[in-house]
């Protein structure tokens, strides 16, 4: 939300010979000197959730910015990136259901050689896979947030749920 945001979470290597150890995340406010804030990014979908660039030339920060530990802000934004894959492909859920309901009904109106559409074999098949698609997304959905709920681990089911969402959303 680079476009729009007054406080920015900045992952920054405070000990680059620490590899991702030796990464830290700040608190910057974007209004402080030398904070620049670069194009907004022409998205395909989900165009609420705004995306751009932020710039930084010489900020200087108060000491109380540091977020956690020093050298803990690549496991910290790896969580937290954990938890953003499940609500991105929440959205797509979301609009995989409403793209399925819009296309239902329109297969219901249309009429093509003297009967709806949707009684046409063919689109009954788009049909029946667009539902497919949409709860299959819904199901893993369901189970990352549940392994997140829970408090455990869920890599593997934040970015399979996001890919099979995020693809039947745009597909």
């Amino acid at each position: 939300n680079a476009p729009v945001a007054d406080v920015a979470f900045v992952l920054a290597r405070t000990n680059p010979e620490a590899g991702k150890r030796g990464m830290s995340i700040f608190i910057v406010y974007c209004a402080l000197p030398g904070v620049t804030r670069g194009p907004k990014e022409h998205k395909l979908g989900q165009r609420s959730s705004q995306v751009g660039e932020l710039h930084f030339a010489d900020v200087e920060l108060p000491a109380d910015s540091l977020l956690g530990v020093e050298g803990r802000g690549f496991h910290m934004m790896m969580s937290v990136l954990e938890k953003g894959r499940v609500g991105s492909a929440a959205l797509a859920v979301g609009i995989l259901q409403a793209a399925l309901e819009a296309s239902v009904g329109q297969a219901r109106m249309r009429r093509q050689f003297g009967q709806a559409i949707a009684e046409f074999q063919a689109v009954q098949f788009m049909l029946a896979d667009m539902a497919k698609d949409t709860e299959a997304a819904r199901l893993l959905v369901r189970a990352a947030a549940a392994k997140l709920a829970a408090g455990a681990d869920a890599p593997a089911a934040a970015n399979q749920a996001q890919c099979i969402a995020g693809d039947a959303a745009v597909a």
